[in-house]
């Protein structure tokens, strides 16, 4: 008879998690979802982050429901809420306007964080991931980032011989302390990555998104390649019961053409925004119907005027079962990965959420960024209209446009090869070779 144990016990650190529904909450829900409950005891500890867009409801279809711990701890940039509420009461300021003293605060304060803003939710979660140790012993601990805190009780857990995962769902401080956009931290890069390669280099094993990240990081950091893995993340196939059988989010007249854009991201330059929307007038006046540009997320034109023939339409935040309803109503989706540097490349790795759920939904994808790991996905699938990357935009004709976009993913059952089942089986895979 064959001898029975207990399942490891996994303590799971991921700032965003149900109720809250950000593009870091599908990875680990899906994960679970999909993994071996028999072999894995999984206790996720997070933060109290708001729920917003039907967040709350990510766990409906996930059973067993897993174990959530909570830790607080406010990001720094909001502390200054609550005294410009009170500020605001008495009328000596602005409810829509900062004020003076709420302005110095996010200059002086806010770039003092280290390792990131929301390293008081990391100690929180470093010392309630130890009293949860101390009671019941974890095998191991499964850290996540952004932000980079969430490594915190990771460091504190392994120093107690726990055994350490570390994920990179992003390249960390290695893209962040390069990228052009965005607040600069008055910690030197040097300290930060000096963070980061201590992190790696004193993990058990990690995980990253794409093979670039991976050849990144063995090259900056000198780890030893057979402790890191690149595991991305996939859609959910069971999301797609009776794609395209309901109603349509929007309405559509007919000949009018109705493009997609899904997520928080949007890096385009104004060069690439300018041709995307020449792009969209010349399809309106070759077909003679309009062109509706439409935004699940992400407001990704503001108050930018548009061509004639073009119409935009911005839905908001939307829970994921409706944007399955936008992707089944689109005629095509648009995506941007580029994101400048400072040495005015573009990052190259990123691997949005929302691509697999494009890949999936089998249409055609006006692609603006580097043909790096995405892009080639996406070419296995057959479903790139490519027009070009950072700082250098392609005007392909409109009739091989709209015959790419009629014709959809050529390929479009590789898609099939990125379901979160198969992801999760091959993180199984890699968590038994950190446990060993």
């Amino acid at each position: 008879m064959s001898e029975s144990r207990d399942p490891h016990r996994l303590l799971w650190v991921t700032y965003d998690f149900p109720p809250r529904q950000a593009a870091g909450a599908f990875r680990p829900v899906k994960l679970y979802k999909y993994l071996d409950k028999s072999a894995l005891a999984i206790e996720f500890l997070t933060s109290r982050a708001e729920s917003f867009a039907g967040g709350e409801h990510m766990l409906d279809d996930v059973h067993p429901k897993p174990v959530v711990r909570r830790a607080g701890g406010v990001a720094l940039d909001r502390l200054f809420d609550a005294p410009q509420r009170l500020l605001t009461r008495f009328g000596l300021a602005s409810p829509h306007k900062r004020s003076l003293w709420e302005r110095l605060g996010y200059r002086l304060v806010l770039p003092l964080a280290f390792p990131d803003k929301h390293v008081l939710w990391g100690l929180c979660a470093a010392l309630r991931a130890l009293g949860m140790h101390v009671r019941q012993r974890f095998d191991a601990i499964y850290t996540t980032s952004h932000p980079e805190s969430a490594h915190l009780p990771g460091i504190l857990l392994h120093l107690l011989g726990v055994a350490w995962v570390v994920d990179y769902r992003y390249g960390g401080p290695l893209w962040t302390t390069t990228l052009s956009a965005g607040r600069k931290s008055l910690w030197s890069a040097r300290l930060a990555l000096a963070y980061q390669g201590y992190v790696l280099r004193h993990a058990d094993f990690v995980i990253v998104q794409s093979e670039t990240i991976r050849e990144q990081f063995l090259a900056r950091f000198g780890l030893d390649p057979a402790g890191i893995a690149a595991l991305p993340n996939g859609y959910d196939e069971d999301g797609f019961r009776d794609f395209g059988a309901g109603p349509a989010p929007f309405t559509r007249a007919p000949g009018e053409m109705h493009l997609l854009h899904v997520g928080g991201d949007w890096y385009p330059d104004a060069s690439h925004i300018s041709n995307l929307l020449d792009l969209c007038a010349r399809l309106a006046s070759d077909s003679g119907a309009a062109v509706v540009l439409h935004t699940v997320g992400v407001d990704i034109l503001g108050k930018t005027a548009l061509p004639a023939g073009l119409r935009y339409d911005y839905h908001g935040p939307q829970p994921h079962a409706e944007v399955i309803r936008y992707l089944a109503a689109a005629d095509a989706f648009i995506l941007s990965t580029m994101a400048g540097t400072d040495s005015g490349q573009s990052i190259v790795g990123f691997l949005p959420a929302k691509l697999w759920e494009y890949l999936r939904a089998g249409k055609a994808i006006l692609w603006m960024g580097p043909k790096d790991d995405a892009w080639r996905y996406a070419e296995e699938c057959g479903a790139v209209i490519y027009l070009g990357a950072l700082g250098s935009p392609l005007s392909p004709p409109v009739a091989e446009v709209r015959e790419a976009i009629s014709s959809g993913a050529r390929n479009r059952h590789h898609a099939h090869n990125h379901d979160w089942r198969s992801r999760a089986a091959a993180f199984n895979s890699l968590l038994k070779r950190a446990l060993r």
